[in-house]
């Protein structure tokens, strides 16, 4: 990913930060694994336009969504030992995702 300027940098991370955190609001999850994430923001049509249109596919890993899901939530409760898992807070009641 490359932008201009840090700013515009950060600007567009929050974007994406937020399309998945309402993705997984509306997807009604309480824990979520980056893998896991990432099929909800692609399910989900405002969050898929915005990481499609960015992102590609390819560079789209459980990596960065992982990274995503770190800035928005913190820290990970690993599950297993193995997987990180974090706990997603909704503070407002959103639509339900279509599936």
């Amino acid at each position: 990913m490359w932008c201009y300027s840090g700013n515009s940098a950060a600007k567009f991370i929050n974007k994406l930060r937020r399309a998945l955190h309402t993705a997984l609001c509306r997807a009604n999850v309480k824990f979520v694994e980056p893998r896991k994430a990432l099929k909800i923001a692609l399910s989900d049509e405002n969050a898929s336009k915005l990481f499609t249109r960015y992102v590609s596919l390819d560079a789209v890993s459980s990596s960065f969504i992982n990274s995503l899901l770190a800035l928005t939530y913190g820290d990970p409760v690993y599950y297993k030992r193995t997987k990180p898992m974090y706990m997603v807070t909704c503070g407002e009641k959103l639509p339900p995702l279509r599936r």
